[in-house]
């Protein structure tokens, strides 16, 4: 897949940047550039499945370029970005009843707002969380929560915009080219045909079921290129249960016939089902050789596992180092947490991770935690 995107790129290139020909010349290049494209075609990958793949790949190349060089340029004046955030915030959520009880609206630098509004904890918000989970709008935020988030045991708000930002925060990263991933958040399903699940699947709501429809299409496609999930977790534990589907019944495609789905639902995914006896042994062969390693084995075309491994998913990365993903690449992209983007991991190639603070998902206050000879330990002051 590699010397294929390389192989596409010329092409693609040779057909935009050649001079105009009669239009006999151009209708004989289309023709030579389709006959090539399907001599060099993957099995069970049409034509305009790799060209969809291969332009959405530029696209996501060239948009976290540009954000990578906004945030270096974000980074040499911290405080006017800092300043632009906050100022940003307030003024969209001026007129709820929180903002309005502290003046947001009068509030125009960061000194204002840190002598205005006080150092809060969840005791602050609490009266307002229990307006909002009641139906209320227009308390905390402008915009209508979607859901209520559990942050430490206690319930904030969060929106739709959260996921709206989440996709501007990717960054361009020189890797090797990756084959179709294992799996994508509903929110990106104009984006399906980079990862081997198909539409369907994302109708299925129960964790078990969809757990288990991924792997099924992801043990099916030889030339996957690189597992993805937003925790690490879940891809220990989606191995996990493939090896104890596989010690219970022996296939290489595991069978479940438990599964709880909707009837168009089952009768879209049957017809995407169609037997391969081939991969079936591929599999069977990888999986009696035991399965250490066997993230690699069974896709050798795999070059990266895309998820966050840090934090209280540290354990899982490493779990999955040391035996299922053994030998693949990790990358660890974002530090994050229910409260928002904190960080972007720029440097995938080192083992530690490293995080560069992004100046624009949120605005920081930092409180300074002594410990001093009297017995305090990390105490605010």
């Amino acid at each position: 897949l590699h010397s294929y995107s390389h192989s596409l790129r010329f092409i693609l290139c040779f057909c935009l940047t050649a001079p105009i020909a009669p239009p006999g010349s151009l209708l004989l290049l289309c023709l030579s550039c389709i006959t090539f494209l399907w001599k060099m075609k993957i099995k069970n990958r049409s034509i305009s499945s790799l060209l969809a793949q291969y332009v959405a790949v530029k696209a996501v190349c060239w948009l976290g370029n540009r954000q990578r060089n906004r945030l270096e340029a974000d980074t040499r004046d911290i405080q006017r970005v800092q300043q632009e955030t906050l100022l940003k915030r307030l003024k969209k959520h001026s007129n709820t009843v929180h903002g309005k009880q502290y003046e947001f609206t009068s509030i125009r630098d960061t000194e204002t707002f840190q002598q205005n509004h006080p150092i809060t904890d969840y005791d602050h918000y609490e009266k307002f969380v229990e307006r909002v989970a009641k139906g209320e709008q227009n308390v905390l935020i402008s915009e209508k929560p979607l859901i209520l988030l559990y942050v430490m045991r206690q319930a904030f708000p969060a929106t739709g915009c959260l996921q709206k930002s989440s996709f501007t925060h990717l960054f361009f990263v020189r890797v090797r080219q990756v084959g179709p991933n294992s799996s994508t958040p509903a929110s990106s399903k104009h984006m399906l045909h980079l990862y081997t699940t198909p539409a369907p699947i994302y109708q299925v709501l129960n964790e078990r079921d969809t757990l288990y429809l991924h792997l099924l299409f992801g043990l099916k496609d030889h030339y996957l290129g690189m597992l993805e999930s937003n925790f690490s977790s879940t891809i220990f534990y989606a191995f996990r249960a493939l090896q104890v589907l596989y010690s219970e019944q022996g296939s290489p495609i595991p069978i479940n016939s438990g599964l709880n789905l909707k009837a168009e639902v089952c009768c879209a995914l049957e017809k995407l089902m169609k037997p391969d006896p081939e991969r079936a042994a591929e599999l069977t062969a990888q999986f009696e050789k035991g399965f250490e390693g066997i993230a690699f084995r069974i896709w050798p075309q795999l070059h990266m596992v895309l998820t966050v491994d840090s934090g209280s998913n540290q354990i899982y990365g490493e779990m999955l180092r040391q035996h299922y993903c053994k030998g693949v690449p990790f990358y660890s992209p974002f530090y994050a947490a229910n409260e928002g983007l904190i960080g972007v991991n720029l440097c995938p190639q080192q083992e530690s991770r490293q995080y560069l603070l992004s100046p624009r998902s949120m605005f920081y206050n930092y409180e300074l935690l002594v410990t001093n000879a009297s017995g305090l330990f990390r105490s605010g002051t």
